[in-house]
């Protein structure tokens, strides 16, 4: 569904759900209009915003082929190597452990 379709499904849905809310009708019951009015007011809010979200992605989002192409033209990057620390133990515990503090959930200081 297009953007502009979906602000105006959203802005027609505030509009049907703010006239049942706050509009007197005497044919429609009380129990319909305190259960579809507000399901159409807040919905109405969230198809409304979806579709400016929507619009605002089309119009801002890079289009530009020469933008695609620089990117996929970099070579591939060789990943870094990764450096494990190991923690050695010395006298029943690892190194650089003062104590413990059960109160606060084994929290080690």
């Amino acid at each position: 569904m297009k953007a502009s379709r979906l602000i105006l499904l959203g802005l027609a849905m505030l509009a049907f759900g703010g006239t049942l809310m706050f509009g007197r009708f005497e044919a429609v019951p009380l129990w319909f209009c305190w259960t579809a009015g507000p399901l159409c007011w807040y919905l109405g809010f969230g198809v409304a915003g979806t579709g400016v979200l929507l619009q605002a992605m089309k119009e801002f989002s890079a289009s530009e082929p020469e933008a695609t192409k620089a990117v996929t033209a970099l070579p591939p990057r060789r990943p870094e190597p990764v450096t494990v620390h190991r923690l050695v133990r010395v006298n029943g515990g690892p190194v650089g452990v003062l104590r413990e503090i059960p109160a606060m959930g084994g929290f080690i200081l």
